[in-house]
Parts: C-alpha cells; structure tokens; sequence
C-alpha cells in the first residue's frame, strides 16, 4: 500500500511520489487525518501554480 499510492497518484495527479508521500507526511502531522486527506489535492494545487507563475515570469521566445 505504501508504494501503490504514491504511484496511483503520480498517474492521476501528476505529482512525484516523492512530493506525494512528503506532503501527505506533512499534512497527517500538522492536521491529522484531516490534513492527510487535504495534502494530496493541496500540494497539486501549489504544483499547478508555482508552474503557471514560472511559465509567465520565463521567456519563451529566446532568440540569439
């Protein structure tokens, strides 16, 4: 169970299992079962943006 999850969630969410198993880490110990459960959309959430604000703030069209 351990392994399958963070797998499943790299599949759906798109987040490392890495991250996955941080966050969740993080989440149970801050809030309980309650921020466990919260971790995983939350920390995709946070992915989701911090990619949006760095695609805007670096150039795309590099040309020398």
């Amino acid at each position: 169970n351990n392994f399958l999850v963070p797998v499943i969630m790299k599949r759906a969410v798109g987040l490392s299992p890495v991250i996955t198993i941080i966050s969740l880490l993080i989440g149970q110990e801050l809030f309980g079962i309650l921020g466990a459960i919260i971790s995983v959309p939350f920390s995709a959430m946070l992915s989701v943006l911090v990619n949006a604000y760095l695609n805007d703030r670096i150039p795309q069209n590099i040309t020398e």
